[in-house]
């Protein structure tokens, strides 16, 4: 493939299948002018295999033959108070992560790396550190070659349970070529995902306000009021800082998407098909549909599709350790809009190429103060964290 870039960039989702599938290492994943990763091809090296083509998910033909639609629809809420206050919804993933760590197999999902706080998908083998794996990070994961690695532990008989965005699930399978029963992916609800550029002036811009580095940022967390109420970080004596959320300018663009990727405003994945054999996210709209669980949404409720065989497997084990009550995928889907989003229907905001110029020229300060200050800011203050939960879900 002598070309210089691969495929488009409008419509790379930078999940990494092409690095690792080339064995020439012709392709190298590095950063765009706004922090976005894509494929980079050294013609030199390039021994035109096309085994890129096949395991790209922009470009791929085979996109029906990984997708799968919903089997099972559930609300669920993990039945231990302590785990479900230690993740972002209705925590599930360690449910089935401890599961198939206990069998001595090994989890991967993303996790903060490195003192400037990198998302970046790592394997996992103890228990003991699962807990990396939890909390929601609300910005693209580096896949560090875990494709690989997974594998080569399924080629050794490990079962193994992969977790991320749909495009990173994709990418996975199609690498993979062929399906292998020990593997089990679970993909999550993606509204589209910022670059490692605008997140880590987020950083800088929070360190700075706070006077302390930051450490173990938690974009939702439930100790103060509930669930989705506030941004923590751990100080370096070991206490936590709370922040509201609905004053935070980063979660402002974020819920806005002026933060996305440019695949994200066509992404393909936005459909009740999925790429999981497993998909998690947040049950928004639950007390529309679900009137009688609508406490639930004081700590988090999860939505869980079930959408293979393998699968289902897992439907008495999730039974077992979390509360699950039968759905259905159209009560799901409407206030879910990444599962039902056809591509006529995409938005790219107006804001996105400014916000994105004047972060380059100005820096994060400069874009919090002019586009990333949220309208009746004093009534985050005024109503309890709990109402505006409610209320923000009935918006939706």
């Amino acid at each position: 493939m002598k070309t210089g870039v691969l495929p488009e960039s409008d419509s790379c989702f930078g999940c990494g299948a092409c690095e690792q599938i080339c064995s020439a290492k012709a392709i190298r994943m590095c950063p765009d002018s706004d922090g976005f990763q894509l494929p980079i091809i050294n013609i030199s090296h390039c021994t035109s295999c096309y085994l890129c083509l096949g395991v790209c998910p922009a470009i791929t033909q085979n996109m029906d033959s990984i997708l799968n639609q919903p089997i099972r629809v559930y609300a669920a809420r993990n039945k231990d108070p302590e785990m479900l206050m230690q993740s972002t919804s209705g925590a599930l993933f360690p449910i089935i992560a401890n599961e198939i760590l206990a069998k001595g197999g090994v989890v991967y999902g993303c996790a903060w790396a490195g003192s400037d706080i990198t998302a970046t998908h790592i394997r996992v083998q103890h228990e003991r550190d699962l807990h990396r794996l939890s909390h929601s990070k609300y910005v693209q994961s580096i896949n560090n070659e875990t494709y690989i690695s997974v594998k080569s532990d399924l080629n050794r008989q490990l079962s193994v349970l992969y977790s991320g965005t749909p495009c990173q699930i994709a990418g996975l399978r199609l690498f993979l070529k062929k399906e292998y029963p020990g593997l089990l992916t679970i993909d999550l609800l993606c509204h589209g995902v910022p670059g490692s550029k605008m997140f880590s002036a987020y950083i800088d811009w929070l360190a700075k306000q706070e006077h302390v580095p930051i450490d173990d940022l938690r974009f939702r967390d439930k100790k103060v009021s509930g669930f989705r109420a506030y941004v923590s970080f751990r100080r370096p004596d070991g206490s936590r800082r709370f922040r509201l959320a609905g004053l935070e300018p980063y979660m402002y663009g974020f819920y806005r998407e002026y933060f996305n990727r440019e695949s994200c405003y066509s992404c393909p994945f936005k459909q009740s098909h999925r790429s999981g054999d497993i998909t998690i996210a947040d049950y928004w709209g639950l007390e529309l549909h679900h009137p009688e669980l609508k406490e639930w949404l004081r700590y988090g409720a999860s939505l869980c599709l079930i959408n293979t065989n393998k699968g289902m497997d897992w439907e008495a084990t999730l039974g077992k350790c979390a509360e699950l009550v039968g759905s259905r995928i159209e009560y799901a889907s409407e206030k879910n809009p990444a599962l039902n989003t056809p591509p006529e229907l995409f938005h790219r905001p107006e804001l996105r190429d400014r916000i994105y110029r004047e972060l380059n020229e100005h820096g994060f300060e400069w874009i919090a103060a002019r586009y990333l200050r949220p309208r009746f800011a004093w009534l985050h203050y005024l109503v309890p964290a709990y109402a505006r939960n409610l209320l923000r879900t009935f918006r939706r």
